[in-house]
């Protein structure tokens, strides 16, 4: 293995509420993770410390940032003279990232979310996933296929692109893990087929087992698909829309 791979959570803050989303869940997976890819124990204590400074520093400088907010206001500056990235903390809501090395070493960074989007479009790959491959069950930065279809679709107005497997079955998107609804259920594939276990999807399965299941879905269900919706952990749930790309 590639000693630059490393392992990723991303999670879900919501510093108006001061919570932390499904942050057990995520350590599970790292922690599973860092014993079957890099054969370590995670340091999950120190982790999660490490975690709870780096919420309390954004949390001080969101704080730092209102009263700068407020001053500015005072002295009637436009808000359009604002950095994008202070506009974009209004949302209250900031995506956690935490990278794992083959030593056990980890960092934390922090970055505001955007305002949600109400749907978004979406195209399928050309390009074909190995679903035997092991890094398919793991998030990692072992995705340049991913990136790289992403990046190129991007400019053509997709949010992301859909990948299916070496049998025609329906895996995953670049960053989302997909959901169809058919005859009121939504489902989604099975791990085997290449979809990574992610952490919205499982909640999902889990604590809605009568709305959303498992189940193998060819590209013409996928095309013919009632509605569509694309999870992570960081945006939740996403209405999604097929274009041709």
């Amino acid at each position: 293995m590639n000693k630059n791979t490393l392992l990723i959570e991303s999670l879900r803050y919501d510093a108006t509420q001061k919570k932390l989303h499904r942050l057990d869940q995520h350590m599970k997976r790292l922690r599973a993770s860092a014993q079957i890819l890099f054969e370590i124990r995670l340091h999950e204590n120190k982790l999660r410390q490490a975690i709870q400074q780096t919420l309390h520093k954004l949390l001080r400088d969101i704080e730092h940032h209102n009263i700068e907010h407020h001053n500015i206001e005072h002295h009637n500056i436009e808000h359009s003279e604002l950095q994008p990235q202070s506009r974009a903390t209004q949302t209250g809501l900031y995506k956690i990232r935490i990278t794992l090395d083959f030593k056990g070493a980890f960092q934390i960074t922090s970055s505001p979310l955007p305002s949600r989007q109400e749907a978004i479009h979406i195209c399928i790959s050309d390009q074909e996933i190995d679903s035997e491959n092991i890094f398919q069950r793991h998030k990692t930065t072992q995705r340049n296929l991913y990136n790289s279809e992403r990046q190129r679709v991007q400019p053509q107005g997709f949010h992301d692109v859909v990948f299916f497997n070496q049998k025609g079955e329906l895996a995953e998107a670049s960053i989302h893990n997909v959901f169809i609804l058919q005859n009121g259920i939504y489902y989604t594939p099975p791990l085997a087929c290449g979809a990574l276990p992610g952490v919205m999807r499982h909640c999902l399965l889990k604590n809605h087992p009568n709305l959303y299941k498992e189940r193998i879905i060819t590209q013409a269900e996928f095309l013919h698909a009632e509605n569509i919706r694309l999870t992570n952990s960081v945006v939740e749930i996403l209405q999604a829309n097929i274009l041709i790309a």
